[in-house]
């Protein structure tokens, strides 16, 4: 009987782990890669938790699912909605599995909320309510007496020392929880996602390029736990199992942050009803910033929160007020998620398009004086689907380091760069991790050229079910021994039979609230 454990860890990179690897730092990582084939796991173009873990389940691209980033966007009316597990239409992993009566369990994994009526056990994860997120429901009642949750409740800007720790013990009881699962349920496959390690990544980067500070180890102790809790793990499985580890994109320094929609507006492409930043507020911006740098911290994370909202209606509320300063009549291009553009356009939409692609390009880095931008491609370029309309019209790639996001996060200020690095310090790069380990798995070696959407197919090939015939990737046989049954063994294709999703709504307005302020933490908005 065929058995599959997929371990997604979000934001792994070789740069970061191998280094440690060789230092005998992570001895669960080195057997891995001496007893596995492994390399780098090139992500979606646009390398985001949203869409690449749906990428990864599903083995298609985002113009096939429906949706790219954290919002659906109506370009007409401005409106926003929050993603959810039933914004992207497709089958995934376990729905196909099931459809071929294998038990499939999945815990943790971004975008998976509401949660899916499967054949097994889901567990919706990363920015999901405390309440409502299991399929069976009763099984939420079953992790509630092992005081399992999701989302971390401590900033790691104000209270560091306590959210490192809260993080640490979620990283732990994640994979406790998925080791009595994987036995009580006795389940075909089981995906488990650590989240955890993108979040530390994103802001103790910094710390990390400097060991003496008091952080420096940070990101370091995450990855030597993680690597701990698989190998626990690992000992508890029949030798037997197909184990893949996988990212969703990697992680660098961030170098600098471009803001895209201030550029927008002083080009004359993006047109606001009124300034933004009001006198009241620019007058507490100016007092704010005469304050010492460890008060500003506090009441910036702590104060200044609950006093906007109290004051200015929920300034903080992205999902209600952020575009209604737009004047969406005047407006042809506008950033709604990092380093993508939608285009607005009643005329020559491909001229509007064309035109920017060139200045985009030009756009250098002011202290340096160097270009950005490696390319800019179009919607049809990047992505292939039925769903194009919904998705962003340009996709921006910058050179590794840098991002382009949309309105100023940090009290107002128009300038175009932000340089600081206090509250996100490590970013986003293409290349992410694979590893692959088992029976018929090449020992210790590297591959190239794999990418995210391999890894569905590569699964699915795995357990002998005929994989969609709309997928994008393909199976990895270069990872099989050459006389495998799985190297010689035919691809099986077949056409999906339903489409899942294209529903919204799913949250209520105070689960959006939180899940907004996360995603604000995280640097997403």
């Amino acid at each position: 009987m065929v058995k599959v454990l997929l371990i997604g860890v979000d934001a792994a990179s070789w740069n970061v782990l191998e280094p440690l690897v060789r230092q005998g730092k992570l001895p669960t990582f080195k057997k891995l890669i001496e007893n596995g084939a492994w390399g780098d796991l090139k992500s979606c173009i646009y390398y985001f938790t949203s869409p690449a873990w749906k990428c990864c389940s599903t083995g298609k691209n985002p113009g096939k699912l429906g949706a790219c980033g954290w919002w659906e966007f109506d370009k007409a009316g401005g409106e926003l909605s929050l993603v959810s597990s039933r914004s992207f239409k497709s089958m995934e992993l376990w729905d196909i599995l099931g459809e071929h009566n294998y038990k499939s369990g999945t815990i943790n994994m971004p975008l998976t909320f509401p949660p899916k009526k499967i054949n097994g056990i889901f567990i919706s994860g990363a920015f999901n309510p405390e309440k409502g997120y299991t399929y069976p429901t009763e099984l939420e009642h079953k992790l509630k007496k092992y005081n399992y949750r999701v989302n971390p409740v401590f900033n790691k800007m104000t209270d560091t020392d306590r959210a490192i720790l809260e993080r640490q013990n979620l990283v732990k009881k994640l994979f406790f929880i998925s080791k009595k699962l994987l036995k009580e349920y006795n389940l075909d496959f089981f995906q488990l996602v650590v989240f955890c390690t993108d979040e530390v990544q994103h802001y103790f980067w910094r710390f990390m390029e400097d060991a003496d500070l008091k952080y420096g180890n940070v990101i370091e102790s995450f990855w030597k736990l993680v690597d701990l809790e698989i190998g626990r793990l690992l000992d508890t499985i029949h030798k037997d199992f197909y184990t893949f580890i996988v990212s969703d994109h990697g992680a660098t320094a961030l170098k600098g942050t471009f803001r895209l929609n201030v550029w927008l507006n002083l080009k004359g492409y993006l047109h606001l009803r009124m300034k933004r930043t009001p006198s009241y507020r620019k007058l507490l911006y100016t007092m704010y910033k005469m304050l010492l740098p460890k008060t500003r911290k506090i009441l910036r994370y702590r104060i200044m929160h609950k006093l906007n909202r109290k004051m200015f209606g929920g300034l903080d509320n992205v999902v209600n007020t952020l575009f209604s300063e737009i004047n969406w009549q005047e407006t042809k291009a506008i950033c709604i998620a990092d380093n993508a553009i939608h285009l607005k356009a009643d005329g020559d939409i491909e001229a509007l398009r064309n035109k920017l692609i060139e200045e985009i390009k030009n756009i250098r880095e002011p202290n340096s004086g160097q270009k950005v931008v490696e390319e800019v491609k179009t919607k049809e370029e990047v992505f292939k689907g039925k769903y194009l309309s919904s998705l962003p019209d340009l996709i921006i790639l910058p050179k590794e380091g840098y991002r382009f996001v949309g309105f100023p996060r940090d009290g107002g200020t128009e300038d175009l760069w932000a340089f600081s690095r206090e509250r996100i310090s490590g970013w986003h790069r293409l290349s992410g991790l694979f590893i692959a380990q088992g029976p018929e798995i090449k020992r210790g070696r590297r591959i190239d050229n794999a990418t995210i959407y391999d890894v569905a197919p590569t699964i699915l090939h795995i357990f002998g079910v005929p994989i969609p015939q709309d997928i994008d990737g393909q199976v990895l046989k270069e990872i099989f021994m050459e006389d495998s049954e799985l190297r010689k063994r035919p691809v099986i294709y077949e056409k999906e039979k339903k489409e899942e999703g294209a529903e919204k709504g799913y949250y209520s307005k105070q689960d959006e609230e939180k899940v907004v302020e996360h995603l604000k933490e995280l640097g997403y908005l």
